[in-house]
């Protein structure tokens, strides 16, 4: 009788055999789909900004990209200018100490502005935090009239300055554009 009770539960034991071999991809496919829905709105917004590739660049290198939304994006970017205007702040600073007369004193004011940049950028991010969208454009604003007048007053020392800090001005710039499109969408 408990061989007939083995053929009698078989049927059930073998689907159930089959819904646990089966139910990894039945749980992963939708999240699959998830994170391809938030790639979708990372290339839409990016597209979207004037600068697509920076954009992407700096989202990308983010962890926590595909799970955010649009003012996570927007957050993601303003750190990116953050990080670009402490590197641009450095590189300044080692130009600084190696030059003279008024191009010195340019370098020291070039620093001072990546500083306040990064003040005005940490308000901006507060602002995205507290859905305060027109403040945090105003932020991201005075962060880039800081970055744009020192590039202004370093270029007429283009050949003494490395290529590499007006390539890292040139993509503070872009992350700007990409930032500023975004707060605007959001």
């Amino acid at each position: 009788m408990n061989n007939m009770a083995f053929f009698v539960n078989m049927p059930r034991t073998i689907v159930l055999l089959l819904l646990l071999v089966l139910s990894p991809p039945l749980f992963t496919h939708p999240a699959k789909k998830f994170v391809l829905a938030d790639y979708k709105l990372i290339k839409t917004l990016c597209h979207e900004a004037e600068t697509p590739k920076t954009c992407l660049s700096c989202v990308r290198s983010s962890k926590g990209s595909l799970q955010a939304d649009g003012v996570g994006i927007a957050i993601i970017i303003v750190n990116c200018m953050m990080d670009k205007a402490n590197a641009l702040k450095l590189n300044i600073t080692n130009l600084a100490s190696t030059s003279h007369g008024n191009q010195k004193s340019i370098c020291e004011r070039c620093i001072e502005d990546f500083k306040i940049a990064e003040k005005e950028l940490v308000l901006a991010k507060n602002a995205l935090h507290e859905h305060k969208y027109g403040e945090a454009g105003s932020y991201v604003d005075k962060a880039l009239s800081f970055g744009v007048t020192c590039r202004t007053d370093l270029k007429s020392y283009h050949d003494k300055v490395p290529s590499d800090v007006f390539r890292d001005m040139k993509i503070f710039v872009e992350l700007y554009k990409a930032a500023f499109a975004i707060i605007l969408k959001i």
